[in-house]
């Protein structure tokens, strides 16, 4: 596993064109999750495996 993705504490995904975030629970450490103006429709089962996610914050 990539040392960034597993060190990784923040990740603001913003102003894209994202429609699927599968693969998120890779990042065993992020602790504040930022989705903003998205076209998600639905968010991946593994998002629960974010044990350490302190916030989660989704603006469509």
């Amino acid at each position: 596993m990539d040392n960034n993705v597993l060190s990784c504490e923040e990740l603001q995904l913003e102003y894209n064109e994202l429609t699927d975030i599968t693969g998120i629970d890779a990042f065993t450490n992020l602790k504040r999750l930022y989705l903003k103006y998205k076209n998600l429709t639905s968010l991946p089962l593994g998002i629960g495996n974010l044990n350490n996610l302190k916030r989660l914050r989704i603006i469509n």
